[in-house]
């Protein structure tokens, strides 16, 4: 996903992982972000294609795509992230900048597997993306997911993440064109 935003893709592969083979079709994507800094592999130098992502490692690599890492200015009020944790200034950056954050039982939980409709959440809001609420209610030809009613929590980031479109800005919203 990161990979497909790259505006440049003109990049020299410079790291490798032993459990990420040339032939497979994510090798291009994993080589050229980790050659950026963007990803990193596990200390023991794999890269773990088929492990989960956790909500620590998808927020990591979030910041390093976009952002350069601020100063940590105040303690994260989770009681599951240490501040020796790998990943906490990652976090702390994208709690600071709107992007993340914990779950109401005052738990970050870094180690979680991140959920689709996380990732959703966490890449609109990186790129500023708000679903135009009244034009998919306005429009119920647009694909929808028998798994995703409109009750659901996230329905409108899903819609606003898998629909192509041309907007307007209109402050922080968008405006969806025909």
């Amino acid at each position: 996903m990161f990979y497909n935003l790259l505006l440049n893709k003109d990049i020299e592969i410079t790291k490798q992982f032993p459990d990420v083979p040339d032939n497979t079709w994510y090798a291009e994507a994993v080589l050229k972000l980790a050659s950026l800094g963007i990803i990193d592999g596990y200390p023991d130098g794999s890269y773990r294609p088929g492990a989960n992502v956790t909500r620590a490692e998808f927020v990591a690599i979030t910041v390093k795509f976009t952002e350069e890492i601020p100063e940590v200015t105040q303690v994260l009020p989770f009681y599951d992230l240490p501040a020796t944790h790998w990943a906490y200034r990652h976090i702390h950056a994208a709690v600071r900048y709107g992007w993340a954050e914990g779950y109401g039982s005052g738990q970050f939980a870094p180690e979680q597997a991140i959920t689709r409709a996380e990732v959703v959440t966490l890449v609109n809001r990186m790129l500023k993306r708000v679903a135009d609420r009244d034009f998919i209610n306005s429009h119920p030809a647009l694909l929808r997911f028998d798994d995703v009613p409109g009750s659901y929590w996230q329905f409108y980031g899903i819609m606003e993440a898998f629909h192509k479109h041309d907007y307007l800005r209109v402050g922080e919203a968008e405006k969806w064109l025909e």
